[in-house]
């Protein structure tokens, strides 16, 4: 496993165990700042010092008043933490057939959220995103073009762009009206 600064701080983040238990309430609901106070038993400044730390790694979202957990950000990380240890998936499937540099690459460009920083311009780091990002697409199911344009937005706001990427690389098939994909 390559250590990279986020999971450095991924790991300092969760070794105090007040950020443990933070973290544990918010998976289960929502909360107050003053609502994290009251259930640990903390004064709000120190409350605040270990929200601020687990939002700063974006592990926690701030929505109005209330933080959650980002679970796709914990899930993202755990990912890259097990990606040495990751038995191969279904035969024939994207991921058994991706080059060994593909995590790296998605690594690189990818926030502790999952989503990416950027679109790769190489076509080659292009082709380990598509890899990765054809995951989400639940093979068997047919998805209409909203459904196939939020699943990819979950990455990047540019869409377009990564749908249509999976379709030239023949990893996603859509009608001939565009109004309905499956992944190959």
């Amino acid at each position: 496993m390559e250590e990279t600064p986020e999971l450095i701080e991924f790991f300092k983040a969760f070794s105090d165990g007040t950020r443990l238990r933070m973290a544990a309430l918010l998976f289960d609901e929502a909360l107050t700042l003053e609502e994290l106070a009251a259930r640990l038993k903390l004064r709000m400044a120190d409350t605040s010092r270990h929200i601020d730390q687990l939002v700063r790694l974006g592990l926690v979202v701030q929505e109005g008043e209330h933080y959650r957990l980002e679970a796709k950000a914990l899930e993202a990380l755990s990912r890259q933490v097990l990606s040495d240890r990751r038995p191969a998936g279904p035969a024939g499937s994207s991921a058994e057939n991706a080059p060994e540099d593909d995590h790296k690459v998605v690594r690189n460009y990818s926030l502790p959220d999952g989503r990416l920083k950027e679109i790769p311009l190489s076509e080659k780091k292009f082709q380990a995103i598509l890899r990765h990002v054809i995951q989400a697409i639940e093979p068997g199911r047919r998805y209409t073009e909203k459904e196939i344009n939020q699943a990819l937005t979950r990455y990047h706001a540019d869409f377009a762009t990564l749908r249509r990427g999976l379709i030239d690389n023949h990893m996603l098939e859509r009608e001939n009206n565009g109004a309905i994909y499956w992944r190959k």
